[in-house]
């Protein structure tokens, strides 16, 4: 058996129940003075889909091309890859170089090639919530007189563009934020909006995002602004230039998040570990994913060794289970925010456990019998084969045309011991499953494509191969394919719709192009939407 099999990435009791989570969200949210928000890869890595080290790798070519011999392919490198991302990066700038010419060439070569890494049609698609949540809660804070500082060490601007999003929906007539994007040692705003009817010299008029790294926005959507700190030479001559400016964050605020960060980035741990620790708290939100161990001992003891790392360096730690939940967290702290007590007609206000609880009391006694249910169903199924321009095939025994099933799946029994994904009604059944419906625990490597989808908190086009890990023949499985999608129902993540296919992920037609993909996940989101809603709720 893999080893990915044996390991449980989950921790005894839920991370919302948590009294270091709970905390955290009150003090998140009762925090009036100024905020900071340090957003490390992890950030925006559903919608790039690469780590650092990954990135890096991005910049080499797939195969070898005869004009350049000389140049590495991505898989050989990764192969042999056991050095920093940087040091990793100083070999391919060299490569880039000698291939390039230098100089404009060179940057140009960068330029280009991170600019296709980083914003791929796929990234329309299945992102999750994060960046999101984290602008929304900037903006509530702004709302009542409170700064927020941004310090990303990405080079994209998917924050700016949420921001974006954020004030495009709101009417015009209702006060909201400007936006300053600045870039580490320079107090010069690169970027500018103005606030909308209100004040920009109160406090909160602006959301401040600095760029520590460098900033590379879409073709024709804004210049690049160099550096790109990326290999060796560039961390070196920045790198005094960005502690200081994390030094500089830190003392000015009276709280600061960490987020998607493993805490090795040089700069961040220097400015923490000489900044004050009774000025400003310090949280570090570090996914328990990355402190796996097949043994749950080793797992418990790399945990704690964390722990005291961290509070080396004056830092609390929260390990989420899953990185849904780290989404989740900022919009308990935002919601928090808004309904400072519990409210018996407002369900947001409650807690998240008495809150997914609440919505599946009422679900599964009202809505999850309905006769309905089965009719709902396949019509978003027949919908999603109009979207691929498909006849569903009448057969289950025409084995030439490609199939497909649409499922819905449900969080069943929040607050039971067992913290369960239930599949509840297929398109291809004449009854509703209902809690006969196969379960599976919430684990972040779950052989089912719609749990990991879940514990992700993000759309997810998965192949059975990939979820089968070589256990099994993958020819003995009828459903080769699923794009599953999170719904959410009361603020919270509460079931998953899924699109399953005969075919692999490489051939189905829900693949065919990104557009189509993304068409299909806003319908799935769309009908399980009304499916899981439960009206007040």
């Amino acid at each position: 058996m893999a080893l990915t099999w044996q390991i449980s990435m989950r921790s005894k009791y839920p991370f919302f129940e948590d009294y270091m989570t709970l905390e955290t969200i009150t003090k998140a949210a009762v925090a009036d003075g100024r905020l900071m928000l340090y957003c490390g890869a992890g950030v925006t890595i559903d919608r790039t889909g690469h780590s650092w080290s990954s990135l890096i790798l991005s910049l080499l070519p797939e195969r070898k091309h005869r004009t350049r011999p000389d140049m590495p392919t991505r898989s050989q490198v990764s192969d042999l890859e056991t050095r920093s991302p940087e040091s990793l990066a100083s070999s391919v700038v060299y490569l880039l170089r000698a291939n390039s010419g230098g100089g404009e060439k060179l940057k140009r070569a960068l330029r280009n090639r991170l600019r296709a890494a980083l914003y791929q049609e796929e990234g329309r698609w299945q992102n999750g919530r994060l960046v999101e949540e984290i602008i929304v809660l900037a903006a509530l804070r702004s709302a009542r007189g409170a700064d927020t500082s941004i310090l990303t060490t990405n080079y994209d601007t998917y924050l700016e563009l949420a921001f974006e999003r954020m004030r495009q929906n709101l009417p015009e007539v209702i006060s909201a934020p400007g936006l300053r994007v600045f870039r580490a040692g320079n107090n010069t705003p690169v970027r500018t909006i103005a606030p909308n009817n209100r004040d920009p010299e109160e406090p909160g008029a602006f959301v401040d995002i600095v760029y520590l790294h460098g900033r590379l926005p879409r073709a024709n959507e804004g210049t690049v602004d160099w550096p790109l700190v990326l290999d060796e030479n560039s961390y070196a001559s920045t790198a005094r230039q960005v502690e200081k400016t994390i030094e500089e964050a830190l003392r000015g605020a009276s709280l600061a998040l960490l987020l998607g960060t493993s805490l090795t980035d040089t700069p961040l741990v220097r400015a923490l570990s000489v900044t004050p620790r009774d000025g400003c708290e310090r949280l570090g939100i570090l996914l328990r994913a990355d402190f796996a161990h097949s043994d749950g001992a080793n797992e418990d003891l790399a945990l704690t060794l964390a722990r005291h790392r961290a509070s080396e360096l004056g830092v609390g730690v929260l390990f989420p289970d899953f990185p849904g939940q780290v989404a989740q967290l900022l919009r308990e702290v935002s919601l928090r925010r808004i309904y400072s007590v519990a409210r018996p007609d407002e369900p947001k206000s409650l807690p998240y456990t008495d809150r997914v609880d609440a919505w599946w009391t009422s679900w599964a006694t009202n809505n999850g019998g309905d006769p309905k249910l089965i009719k709902n169903v396949r019509r978003t199924l027949r919908r999603a084969c109009k979207l691929m321009a498909l006849t569903p095939s009448s057969s289950p025994f025409d084995s030439d045309a490609e199939r497909f099933q649409v499922e819905l799946w449900v969080r069943e029994g929040p607050v039971a011991v067992n913290r369960n994904l239930r599949r509840w009604v297929r398109s291809n059944l004449l009854d509703i499953e209902g809690m006969a419906g196969k379960a599976s625990d919430l684990e972040r490597n779950s052989y089912l494509a719609p749990v990991r989808a879940f514990v992700d908190g993000r759309p997810r086009l998965l192949d059975v191969e990939e979820l089968d890990g070589g256990r099994h023949d993958v020819e003995q499985y009828t459903w080769k394919s699923f794009l599953c999608v999170p719904i959410l129902a009361n603020s919270a993540t509460v079931g998953v719709m899924c699109l399953a296919s005969t075919r692999p992920a490489s051939t189905t037609a829900m693949n065919k192009n990104a557009k189509t993909t993304a068409n299909l996940v806003g319908r799935l989101r769309l009908d399980g939407s009304r499916l899981l809603d439960v009206g007040g709720q």
